[in-house]
């Protein structure tokens, strides 16, 4: 599933009865956001946090433009090289599921200084470069990891700064443990 609001089939089989239904998928891709994240995926063994971020969607031309990321919970490891950004050469490349293919995206990561502050926890990117205007399109990835083991809750907060003033988008996380339990001997299913 890679397109916003499309109906995908959904089978699930208990037991030996089968159900099937239409599921829709909705990632809140905002195609005129000028700033607008995902996470990817979490990952399972580090619980990093992997994750898209489409900048300049819209491809208005700006005369400033400083991007941030903020952690809260999490730090960035600049060793791992994992801070990677994309030039948009082609409106399809912002894929609604935020998993573009970036095999087919233009690495840029090397045009850029990506400056790591607050204990690794912030990184901000002039993403003019030099240049005095600019209305070029980024999709930028980056990795987030646990600050340390006992963090259950954290928040990713990104900040797009141009000349008309600040976009920003947020992402929260929270873990929670649950359980629970059934009995009984009548089949009721709900998809």
């Amino acid at each position: 599933a890679t397109t916003d609001k499309t109906a995908y089939k959904m089978e699930v089989t208990l037991g030996n009865d089968t159900y099937s239904k239409d599921v829709i998928v909705d990632y809140g891709n905002q195609k005129g956001q000028q700033l607008i994240s995902s996470t990817n995926y979490i990952n399972n063994e580090d619980l990093s946090r992997n994750m898209t971020v489409y900048v300049n969607q819209p491809k208005k031309t700006y005369t400033k433009e400083t991007f941030v990321t903020n952690l809260t919970g999490y730090k960035f490891n600049p060793d791992a090289k994992n801070f990677k950004i994309y030039e948009v050469t082609d409106q399809n490349q912002f894929v609604d599921s935020f998993t573009p293919d970036t095999s087919k995206l233009k690495d840029v990561t090397g045009q850029f200084d990506v400056i790591y502050s607050n204990d690794n926890k912030t990184a901000t990117v002039d993403l003019l470069n030099g240049q005095s205007s600019s209305d070029k399109q980024y999709i930028i990835q980056q990795v987030a990891y646990p600050d340390n083991s006992s963090t259950d809750n954290g928040k990713i907060d990104y900040t797009l700064e141009t000349q008309n003033g600040k976009s920003s988008w947020s992402n929260s996380y929270s873990n929670v443990n649950g359980s629970s339990t059934a009995n009984g001997d009548q089949k009721k299913y709900n998809l």
